[in-house]
Parts: structure tokens; sequence; C-alpha cells
């Protein structure tokens, strides 16, 4: 239905776990990954850890959207006078599809829900709805001439082999009262004192529950908080993946999809946005005969570059925008339908 590439235009961390490096607060931050097996040189089969980007953290990306195009429409419609969702319940479900007690629904108030709100029909709503959609992973791969799919490595003297689109940078964590940086100027020298020895005792509590813990270094600690080195994707990397329906989609349901997808790729990927991380090039292909891309322009900014629809792909967004021109809070409360069981 969807296929979805994008290529990296800044560098890419969607975080998979943080660990403990040293006695310090040093932490390692570890990018999201999957186990493939590749040949090295020597014939013999590794495994390679390939990054990705979920299919989980891109849908969420994408159900908050739809999410976001239908609450516009609302507020437009009654100037802001309402409260705009009724309940945390309805909230979450429509959000992240949790949050709730309710189990499978009888077919009647699945179709009413279904017609009542199409954005908890495309994303589902935990074990009451189930979504129609089905996200893949986004994974970084390339083609030869021949069209065969390859993953890009290095490989060791020893014939082990790993990722060579990953990189790493450490991010120093300082402590700005006690480095005396610009604003800590307006801290009286008896505020800084006080912090100091707070901060002095919080390592030194710290220090007692570390067995390797250096004492020598004391003094070094008190301003340097501590490091993180954060693995990411380098720059110029292609991911490749795709959307597919689980159920055959309304029209509107298809236009609304569309509607928050051209929303979700003016978003920087993944974590660290505040420092540029995530931005993407995408090129997606929908149904074949439709294409939306995007870029980065001259200011940093993800901006949409074509859209090229097909004649069926605009009625489905006519008909989810004249949904859209009519809608209310009614098609929000959406456990005032579903059954408890």
């Amino acid at each position: 239905m969807i296929n979805i590439s994008f290529q990296t235009k800044s560098p890419l961390c969607q975080i998979d776990k943080s660990e403990d490096a040293t006695s310090v607060k040093n932490s390692i931050i570890r990018v999201k990954k999957q186990k493939v097996f590749v040949e090295n040189k020597h014939g013999q089969k590794k495994p390679l850890s390939v990054p990705i980007y979920t299919g989980n953290g891109f849908r969420g990306m994408l159900r908050r959207e739809t999410m976001a195009v239908m609450l516009e429409a609302l507020a437009k419609n009654t100037n802001g006078s309402e409260k705009l969702i009724a309940t945390p319940e309805d909230y979450h479900l429509m959000n992240s599809g949790g949050g709730n007690l309710y189990q499978e629904q009888p077919f009647d108030i699945e179709d009413k829900v279904r017609e009542l709100n199409p954005q908890v029909s495309l994303f589902g709503a935990s074990l009451a709805i189930k979504g129609k959609l089905r996200v893949s992973n986004l994974v970084p791969f390339e083609k030869d001439e021949n069209g065969e799919v390859f993953y890009q490595f290095h490989e060791s003297k020893e014939g082990n082999v790993f990722s060579s689109i990953l990189a790493d940078t450490t991010v120093i964590v300082r402590d700005g009262i006690l480095d005396r940086d610009r604003n800590s100027q307006y801290l009286t020298r008896e505020q800084i004192e006080e912090w100091l020895e707070k901060s002095d005792a919080n390592i030194k509590a710290r220090a007692k529950d570390r067995e390797n813990e250096d004492r020598n270094t004391k003094v070094k600690k008190q301003t340097i908080r501590g490091a993180i080195d954060r693995e990411y994707v380098a720059v110029g990397v292609d991911f490749f993946g795709g959307i597919s329906e689980r159920e055959k989609l309304t029209n509107v349901e298809k236009g609304l999809l569309v509607l928050g997808l051209e929303k979700a790729v003016l978003n920087n990927l993944g974590s660290t946005s505040a420092n540029d991380f995530g931005k993407v090039k995408y090129t997606i292909e929908i149904d074949k005969d439709s294409k939306l891309e995007t870029d980065v322009d001259e200011y940093g900014k993800c901006v949409i570059s074509n859209r090229h629809y097909s004649d069926d792909l605009k009625n489905c967004i006519k008909e989810a925008e004249a949904f859209l021109q009519n809608i209310s809070k009614e098609n929000f409360e959406i456990t005032k339908i579903l059954i408890k069981k």
C-alpha cells in the first residue's frame, strides 16, 4: 500500500537503552538494532547488528499526527469553546491505544466506533478495536546493480563484522553552578558554596554504592557531572520500510492517513531532536501511482518538496476533509460506546 524510504540528513538516534559505563555518572546510549547474518570475506556467516527505526515508533508518530489532524479540525469547528477530549480514557484510546480495561467488542459496537472515529479505526484501541494498519521496521540496506539487497559493514582482521553506518560522540554533562557559567553569576557566593556542599555529599553517597570508585578523582568529578557516549546512525544512510492494510480502508480513513502522513514527515525522527538529530528526506509511494517527497531546506527545516496524488487518492482526501468539517465532540467520546466486560 505505502512504500517508505528516507535518507538521513542529520544523525539519527532511536534509543534502545542506556547503560552505566563507569563509577561517574557516565552512560552509553545505544540505538535500536536487529541482528542479521552476513558472509565475511572468508565465506563465514557472521551476526551483524543493524540499526533500525522501529515500525512501532513510526506508527506511534503517525498515530499522534492523525489525532492532531482531528483535534485541530474540532478546535476550528468549535472556535475552541469546548473541552476537546471528554475523558483521559478517550485521550489514551486515541493517542496510544492503551490506558483502558476494554476487551474485544461485538461487531456492531466495533463498526460504530470505526464509523465515528476513523483514527481509532486505523490504529486501534488496545484489545477493544484492532487497527487496520501494519507498519514494518525501517531498515538500512542497499541494492547492487542486480537488485540484490546487501548491508553495509566492515570486517576486522579476525573476520568479525561491524556496521559501518554507526558512529558515536561523547557529550560532557557539566554542573552549571559549580562550573561558574554565565547564569550562575546571579547566585550569591553563599548559595554556590551551599550547592557545592550538597553536590559533594551526593557524590560521596554514590561512591559508597560503587565498588570500583576512584576516590582520588573526587575533586574533578565535582564539576564534571558525567559523560554520555551517544551512538547514532551517520548522515547519508538510506532506510526502507512500509505500511500495509490488515483490512481494507474506507476512503475517509485513507484520506485521514495521508493528511497525518503529511504532518508526520515534517518531524525530526527519534531522540535528541533538540540537537538537530533526526532530519530525514522522504520518498513515499502510495498505491504505486502517488508520491510524497520531502527535503531539508536552506534553514534546516523539513519541508514537503513534491506531492503527486492520483485522482482516487485526491478523492479520498476530499472525503476526509468533508468528514473533518463536520466533526464534533461526539466523535471523540469512544468510552460512551465501548462495552466493559
